[in-house]
């Protein structure tokens, strides 16, 4: 099992994709969130370990019961958190820095071919 459903407790391979069993597809980032913590993609603060099988196994039945799955908000949180973090924009400098980084890349070839052009023309 790799993530369950938040809203049936039916098993997903994916924490993104929609049931199969009750269509419900994580679309807000709460849910979103909630969908990571309930797979094996989420790191537990603890451990940095996944969910085990059988966590994940308990959290389908309760869900599946009918009952409310108690999400550590704190858990939550680090999800929303992280994501916040991973869509910030480049920094001006990292941008500066990449630019420099692709111009280099690509100016030494086009340099070596000039000189090796201009070689070959003038011997």
């Amino acid at each position: 099992m790799k993530a369950v459903c938040i809203s049936c407790g039916n098993q997903k391979t994916e924490p993104y994709k929609q049931c199969s069993r009750c269509g419900f597809r994580p679309t807000d980032d709460v849910s979103i969130a909630k969908s990571i913590v309930l797979s094996s993609r989420f790191r537990k603060r603890q451990t940095d370990e996944p969910p085990s099988k059988d966590e994940l196994k308990a959290a389908a039945r309760l869900i599946e019961a009918g009952d409310q799955y108690p999400f550590d908000e704190r858990d939550v949180r680090r999800v929303l958190d992280e994501k916040a973090i991973a869509l910030q924009p480049l920094s001006s400098a990292a941008k500066w820095q990449l630019g420099r980084f692709f111009a280099l890349l690509f100016a030494v070839p086009i340099i070596a071919t000039c000189i090796w052009l201009f070689r070959k023309f003038l011997n």
